[in-house]
């Protein structure tokens, strides 16, 4: 794994050294892409192959093979799945069944074809192979690598536990192997803070993220500096700490500018998104999503982090279509954006990709919520709910904040006929932040009159009466009241009115 100590080497002899030996041409070639140097790369992997060519059959078989592995390893930045996964199969043929090292690292690159066409299945068949074949054959490096992919597959999917189990492996590997790479162990560190969040358990996310995070001076990889910066830019949204959000992304604004990498830049982008949303800024939020749109991904980055951030955006865009909608009462908006997550959902349920499923799907609940699409909301909320619990999710809920718990409260009963674990339901209502927000939006004219009923004491019904409106309409202005005044029932709607003066009710009532 000491990829820095093979490149030195290397550049310290000479060329026509170097050029006349096949294996130095693939090693040579391996550091450059490694660093994404793909124009020196293909000249020494363009070299090795025409060595090979001079050789006789029996000895270029197993090289053949080296070249085929080197060329799926390169594949994955920027050429198509169905590439590495041509190099990949030609490299299993030609490879001596001995040689693990070589089939230790075609598998983890098919794993990481088969990630990105979306057969995560395969892809973790592939990459527990490579884990058991550098292990045998002694090659940390991969193991570690491919136990790292292992980790953030399992996020894709939703599966928790498992990722823990991946992310403790690979912890405990440093802990074995002292001259594994810092940057491959914290991984396994990034892998814990991400599980913590998922769960809401802030201050452990923010304590694994801070132990991941490498100091300024160490350098590495974009990976795995990105990884726990990631994480901890969601904690300080989380936490509502927006001092510590500037000098998070301002730092993930400099490593994707240090390395050129717009996945980078985008994915920072999109929780900037998420930012400004939760303070209610929808024309910022909207501005800055036009701008990302506006700006490709180059071709030559890593495509599992390609799809990791249009999947980010995609939600982002999502949050700010809801809420904005629904602080503008954009009623065809909101249709518009139930009716394209309706044809998403299950494609994004079908690649397997559950844990963004449930963001989304909690955005769509919201959404039908608003527009009275109750029935459809707590069927959607249900599956929800009962996915979340077997792996604790909590902050897909709670990161919609006060107009998700409002929901949830009015529909336990239903939520419960629908066979949501009573447990969970109570733990995850126990959750979320009880603190209201400081720029409460203003209510429209037919919400001042809505917030007055509320006071006098009307139920929901008897609003519909005396406005002659439906019940769904009259649910629904009470809901978006909650939600602007960052409540969660009558009582606590009444009196935040009375603090900001909205309603005029006399004392004792």
């Amino acid at each position: 794994g000491r990829i820095e100590t093979v490149g030195g080497w290397l550049a310290a002899l000479p060329r026509p050294v170097l050029e006349a030996q096949p294996y130095l041409c693939l090693l040579d070639a391996f550091v450059h892409f490694s660093h994404h140097n793909f124009q020196a790369g293909e000249y020494s992997l363009a070299r090795a192959e025409f060595l090979v060519e001079l050789l006789p059959d029996e000895q270029a078989g197993n090289l053949l093979g080296e070249i085929a592995t080197t060329r799926a390893v390169r594949a994955a930045f920027g050429l198509p799945p169905a590439e590495i996964i041509r190099q990949a199969e030609l490299a299993k043929t030609l490879l001596d069944p001995e040689n693990l090292w070589a089939l230790a690292s075609v598998n983890q690159s098919l794993g990481v074809a088969q990630w990105i066409e979306g057969d995560l299945a395969a892809a973790a068949e592939s990459f527990g192979l490579a884990v058991r074949q550098a292990a045998q054959c002694g090659n940390i490096y991969i193991q570690g690598a491919a136990l790292a992919y292992q980790s953030f597959l399992n996020a894709a999917s939703g599966q928790f536990s498992r990722m823990g189990a991946m992310a403790d492996e690979l912890l405990a590997l440093g802990a074995a192997q002292p001259t594994l790479p810092r940057s491959v162990v914290s991984v396994g560190m990034s892998a814990r803070a991400y599980i913590a969040l998922a769960q809401f358990k802030l201050e452990e996310a923010m304590q694994w993220g801070e132990r991941a995070l490498p100091p300024a001076e160490a350098g590495g990889s974009a990976d795995f500096i990105f990884l726990p910066l990631s994480c901890l830019t969601v904690v300080a949204i989380a936490q509502k700490d927006w001092a510590k959000l500037a000098e998070r992304l301002a730092a993930g604004r400099m490593l994707a500018d240090t390395h050129n990498l717009v996945w980078v830049r985008h994915f920072m982008a999109s929780l900037e998104v998420m930012a400004l949303v939760d303070q209610r800024r929808y024309d910022e939020a909207g501005a800055l999503l036009s701008e990302m749109q506006e700006v490709q991904f180059r071709p030559e980055e890593s495509q599992v982090n390609t799809l990791q951030s249009r999947m980010e955006i995609y939600v982002a865009s999502c949050r700010w279509r809801l809420h904005a909608g629904r602080s503008r009462q954009d009623s065809a908006g909101l249709t518009a954006l139930v009716d394209e997550l309706a044809t998403a959902l299950p494609e994004i349920d079908a690649r397997a990709l559950h844990y963004a499923w449930g963001r989304l799907a909690a955005v769509a609940a919201l959404a039908q919520v608003t527009l009275g699409q109750t029935e459809a909301a707590v069927a959607l909320l249900a599956r929800l709910l009962r996915l979340a619990a077997r792996e604790q999710w909590r902050f897909v809920f709670v990161s919609e904040g006060a107009p998700l718990a409002t929901v949830l409260a009015d529909e336990r009963a239903a939520l419960l006929a629908a066979g949501v674990p009573a447990g969970f339901l109570q733990e995850l209502m126990a959750v979320f932040p009880q603190t209201t927000p400081d720029w409460p939006e203003p209510l429209t004219e037919r919400e001042q009159e809505v917030v007055a009923l509320i006071a006098a004491g009307l139920s929901n019904q008897e609003i519909a009466n005396q406005l002659t409106i439906t019940y769904g309409t009259a649910k629904r202005h009470v809901n978006n009241i909650y939600a602007k005044l960052g409540v969660n029932s009558r009582a606590q709607a009444i009196l935040k009115a009375q603090e900001l003066g909205m309603v005029n009710t006399p004392p004792g009532t």
